[in-house]
């Protein structure tokens, strides 16, 4: 009995560390390589292939990260990751409650993408 109360109180001391939910590739290609969406870049076949780009919903200035770039580069489940996210108000999730928005672009709409609040 006195090993497990031992192993018992040497977990409770354990400080839980901060694990980082982005890898460095993701980190690096939301703060150097957003695209900016302007009028003069509708051309959505180029737009569904860039991994971030830098536009504005309903007045929020976001980082749309295209899904299988986002779900690539994290560090850990999904699920639980856009959960976090969600609760820190970091992510903007569609009004239906989905992790992913749709964003439009010249009257055409992209594919879903994770929005994350800059």
């Amino acid at each position: 009995m006195e090993g497990i109360s031992y192993c018992y109180m040497q977990a409770c001391d354990k400080t839980l560390q901060k694990k980082e939910v982005f890898n460095q590739v993701l980190k690096k290609a939301l703060k150097e390589n957003a695209y900016p969406l302007s009028a003069d870049t509708w051309n959505i076949e180029t737009l569904n292939e860039v991994n971030v780009i830098a536009t504005t919903i309903s007045g929020i200035n976001v980082l749309a990260v295209k899904a299988d770039f986002f779900k690539a580069n994290i560090n850990g489940d999904l699920k639980q990751i856009t959960a976090l996210l969600t609760r820190q108000d970091r992510l903007f999730v569609d009004t239906g409650g989905k992790s992913t928005r749709q964003i439009s672009c010249g009257g055409q709409r992209l594919k879903r993408r994770y929005c994350l609040k800059v």
